[in-house]
């Protein structure tokens, strides 16, 4: 037999360098002067340093890929295509660099048409309408996927090799028959590996008949939101300019922690409380005093002044050295030196004028005073008393009106009909809501069956005149989309409210709840008269908001709510669960009014509120005497 071969001794492997991090593509303006040039021993010095941020939108450019299914039905796909790149070509009119790519596809190959290049509109026109008329319900969606990624990797070596999913987007238009599940599971797989490559994926379905565009189409995109089908015109091009608006607005890359340093050198002392803003920092050196200053998200293209006083106790030539380091969103570091002017401090004798004394005041003798002489006094002679004249009577007051109160005996009431309604529920579908309600059951189920009894309570069906109330459903969490669009039919909106659960994922993007609620009315079949109503019912505190300039998420939802209420729309917001899991105060400023906010810590109270709610928009204060 053969011996076994003796173990090779274990060599420690030497792990991989790290690779080295990229520079910060955020640029400082940065300036210090000391003032003034020329200073005695006894003048003061006056320090000023400015510093502001910039930040590229896209550093690493944009790529964007149109994938074109062959279709019978060719207009819908090629107008909707070139609205989509029309609106990328204004974009790019901002001295911005994209690269487009066009692929064709269908059952029996996939053909790259258009490589990517930057800005180039002309070729891309072209060949968005230049695919196949034919109708292959098995095309090949996941080999047209595939492709699309080598595509927008190729895109990225055209703005030097790094990627930056923010920044690219894929169009994808797909269809295949209800019946033909395989195809269906494939397409839902070739979005899933789009959107492992790139964060915006939009989805067309470029077909008119029934069988198609119904049930896998749909599930593509990561949300509703980003779904659109023929003949509707204009909303690819409107997911385009929100999904560029929100690049421009939150920025791909913006300075996370900045830090300024300055020594200010042995011949000048700080002045006590002079520092305006105050420094996180001063520490005696042996150079003289370095001061730091910190600052966390700042505020992008906004100039940050720093100001203080420095006495010089020593003469010569002086000056100040400042440096700046910064982290961005993308943890890239970024540094910035630079020294002051030089001033000359003069050791001249600074020489303080003596006052002089007032003079001191003589004083003077007083008069003598005079001796009275006695003399003769007369006897008075009686003067006669005049005759008074009456006094006038003193004015009459004006008197002052008051109210009079007269009792008024009203008949109002409220009819059933009488004012119809079109009302988005949005619900907050965060994981959260899987937590359990007082009978045990999900808060999500609690809500579900709260919102379903609200449903039943809407005047869903048409009167004399046609007219009822519309209801649509939309859930949120860290996206948000339509799941059921203003309709009438009980049993759909009953379906959509309960598939809700199908899309619970992590995270509260509250922002989106109203605007994309605000968007199921003012995009949706709204009726003239009807009033516009969004609830939203959240469980958490906002979380992955886009955080405003002022570095609070709280303002990006003011924001949204606010657009949703100059729209005319009535805001409810409705919080369940415990205190300290919502923010009071954010839902109700987010309300139209403070009476338009609820809560109650179990959602099995709900109905209750809803009912109320439905009350109240059946028989708002201004249809009564007084606005009651």
């Amino acid at each position: 037999a053969l011996a076994p071969l003796a173990a090779r001794p274990a060599v420690a492997e030497r792990p991989p360098p790290a690779p080295a991090r990229a520079p910060s593509a955020c640029t400082a303006n940065l300036a210090s002067t000391l003032a003034p040039d020329h200073v005695r021993m006894c003048d003061p010095v006056h320090v000023t340093t400015t510093l502001s941020m910039a930040c590229p939108v896209c550093p690493n450019g944009m790529n964007v890929i149109f994938i074109q299914d062959d279709t019978p039905y060719p207009e819908w796909q090629k107008q909707v295509s070139l609205q989509a790149l029309t609106e990328l070509e204004h974009y790019a009119r901002g001295g911005r660099d994209i690269s487009i790519g066009v692929i064709h596809y269908n059952g029996q190959g996939v053909r790259q048409v258009l490589q990517p290049a930057i800005n180039n509109f002309g070729a891309a026109r072209g060949h968005l309408t230049g695919f196949r008329v034919a109708h292959d319900p098995r095309a090949l969606f996941l080999e047209a996927a595939q492709a699309g990624v080598q595509m927008i990797r190729r895109g990225r070596n055209l703005h030097g090799g790094r990627a930056t999913p923010e920044c690219e987007l894929i169009v994808f238009f797909v269809y295949t028959k209800v019946y033909m599940a395989d195809k269906g599971q494939e397409m839902i797989q070739a979005g899933r590996t789009l959107l492992r490559e790139v964060d915006n994926l939009f989805v067309g379905c470029p077909h008119q008949h029934p069988e198609e565009c119904t049930i896998w189409e749909p599930q593509v995109p990561e949300s509703q939101r980003y779904y659109t089908e023929d003949p509707e015109g204009g909303r690819l091009r409107g997911m385009v300019r929100d999904a560029l608006r929100e690049i421009d607005t939150k920025g791909v890359v913006r300075v996370r922690a900045l830090s300024l340093e300055q020594m200010l050198p042995a011949g000048l002392a700080i002045v006590p409380g002079t520092f305006d803003p105050k420094p996180n920092k001063t520490a005696q050196e042996a150079g003289g005093t370095r001061v730091t200053w910190g600052w966390r998200l700042p505020k992008m293209n906004e100039t940050i002044t720093i100001t203080y006083r420095a006495q010089p106790v020593t003469a010569g030539v002086w000056k100040s050295d400042v440096s700046l380091s910064m982290m961005d969103s993308a943890d890239n570091r970024g540094e910035h030196t630079l020294a002051s002017n030089a001033i000359t401090v003069e050791n001249d004798i600074c020489l303080t004028p003596t006052p002089t004394p007032p003079p001191t005041a003589t004083p003077t003798q007083p008069p003598p005073t005079p001796t009275a002489t006695p003399t003769s006094t007369p006897v008075p002679t009686a003067t006669p008393l005049p005759t008074p004249t009456p006094s006038p009577p003193p004015p009459t007051a004006t008197p002052k009106p008051a109210p009079i109160y007269i009792p008024v005996i009203l008949g109002e009431q409220c009819e059933i009909g009488q004012v119809h309604a079109d009302v988005v529920l949005v619900v907050d579908v965060s994981t959260s809501m899987d937590r359990p309600t007082r009978s045990g059951r999900s808060k999500l189920a609690a809500t579900q069956d709260a919102a379903k009894a609200f449903v039943a309570l809407m005047d869903l069906t048409p009167d004399a005149h046609g007219g009822s109330d519309q209801v649509a459903v939309v859930g949120f969490n860290r996206h948000a989309w339509i799941e059921a669009p203003l309709g009438s039919d009980g049993a759909r909106i009953d379906r959509a409210i309960d598939d809700l659960a199908k899309g619970q994922a992590e995270f509260t993007r509250l922002d989106l709840a109203f605007s994309v609620g605000a968007e199921a009315i003012l995009a949706g079949a709204r009726r003239a008269g009807h009033t516009p109503v969004v609830i939203v019912l959240t469980d958490g505190l906002p979380n992955r908001v886009p955080v405003a300039e002022d570095g609070t998420m709280e303002t990006t939802v003011l924001r949204a709510a606010a657009r949703a209420k100059a729209e005319g729309i009535t805001v409810y917001t409705i919080a369940i669960g415990a205190p300290e899991d919502t923010n009071p105060v954010l839902l109700r400023q987010s309300a139209t009014s403070p009476d338009h906010y609820f809560y109650t810590p179990d959602p099995e109270d709900l109905d209750a509120i809803y009912r109320s709610i439905a009350y109240a928009i059946g028989c708002p204060a201004d249809r009564f005497w007084g606005g009651r």
